[in-house]
């Protein structure tokens, strides 16, 4: 009972590779993710297609 689960709150024991390549995606692409929405609702009045439509 409780013994059995003691020492795995709040850890993933074992972890897909599906959130950790998410994880690794938000740390390296977070910054463009930002200049992104940034220059859309600049350049683009917040449409988020339209820069990539306009590429």
């Amino acid at each position: 009972g409780k013994a059995a689960s003691q020492g795995q709150w709040g850890r993933a024991w074992e972890v897909d590779w599906f959130s950790l390549a998410s994880v690794v995606f938000l740390l390296l692409f977070a910054p463009f993710i930002v200049y992104y929405f940034i220059m859309a609702c600049d350049q683009y009045s917040c449409a988020l297609t339209a820069p990539l439509l306009d590429i």
